[in-house]
């Protein structure tokens, strides 16, 4: 094990891990600054863009915009200087935004995820302002959740050097105790996301069915018209196949790239060991590959935010 500073804020010798890591913040806050500055743009600088579900979709970057300037400040010092102070307070207070991060953008993607499961499926919607209120207010948890931290843990540098992880007292039950938090506050968002998107996607996915055998028995029909649930649903198949496969597709990049991190992370807190550098830098690299591709693929699902986009960048009138 070769961490970048030892316990005693000693500065130890490069690892190609730690080299590694530290770039891939670098340039991972980068590209995630440039997409999600557009965004933003877009959405703010109309007023007809500021609806219910975009709002939502503008706390989720903001909490990425917030952690990549984190990155920039931050990782640029603690991989190209020799200052010693660095290792423990700053790693106290990287993990602590980072902690506060995640779990925030856990719980703006759920609540974006149910806001649309109940415009689409269930077609029994909140008001605006209690979404807004529950938008806001679920900051709350992640701040307790890193309270909790500063009083049972405490974090030092994993073995790559590339992030910080929990490391407690020597008490069974403190350990216990927050494993099962983290457990219900990182997992508890996580499959109830998964759940609202795969039963959207379920959902027009039987729309795709019915369109299937409606314009079997309607060829000569160019534009069909189904009901469902109260819901008027114009028969463009590619409108139609393109919600489902969004759905897919953010199900499948919040499985492939959160899903290993945290199941590290879940090991160090049971185990309360080191973890291979490898390992370490490979699931750092996989949550900053999420961060990158969050906002392409928020540009990409929402054709509003996308249009309003090229409106500024002078593509499309």
């Amino acid at each position: 094990m070769n961490p970048l500073f030892d316990v005693e804020g000693v500065a130890a010798p490069d690892s190609w891990q730690a080299l590694i890591a530290g770039s891939a913040f670098v340039f991972s806050a980068i590209l995630t600054l440039i997409p999600s500055a557009f965004i933003l743009l877009a959405i703010f600088g109309s007023s007809k863009m500021r609806t219910t579900d975009n709002l939502i979709i503008s706390q989720i970057v903001i909490i990425d915009v917030i952690y990549a300037l984190w990155c920039l400040v931050w990782f640029p010092i603690k991989f190209w200087s020799n200052q010693l102070f660095l290792s423990y307070t700053m790693c106290q207070i990287e993990g602590m935004i980072s902690t506060v991060c995640l779990m925030t953008w856990l719980f703006s993607a759920t609540l974006c995820a149910f806001w649309r499961y109940q415009t689409i499926v269930s077609r029994k919607t909140w008001s605006p302002k209690i979404m807004i209120l529950m938008q806001y207010g679920q900051w709350g948890i992640p701040f307790g959740v890193g309270l909790s931290i500063a009083i049972l843990g405490k974090f030092n540098v994993m073995p790559s050097g590339g992030y910080c992880f929990l490391k407690y007292v020597p008490n069974d039950r403190v350990i216990l105790g927050y494993f099962i938090l983290t457990m219900l506050s990182i997992s508890g968002p996580t499959f109830l996301t998964i759940f609202f998107y795969c039963s959207i996607t379920g959902y027009f996915g039987k729309v795709i069915a019915d369109m299937v055998s409606v314009s079997s028995s309607h060829s000569n029909s160019g534009s069909i018209k189904l009901s469902k649930n109260g819901l008027q649903i114009d028969s463009s198949w590619l409108k139609v196949a393109q919600v489902a496969l969004k759905s897919v597709l953010y199900c499948t990049i919040f499985l492939t790239c959160f899903i290993p991190f945290g199941w590290v992370m879940i090991q160090e807190m049971a185990e309360n060991q080191s973890r291979s550098p490898l390992v370490d830098t490979i699931s750092v690299c996989l949550i900053l590959v999420h961060k990158v591709l969050s906002p392409l693929v928020t540009i990409m699902v929402n054709s509003s935010i996308r249009d309003q986009i090229y409106r500024f960048l002078g593509i499309k009138d």
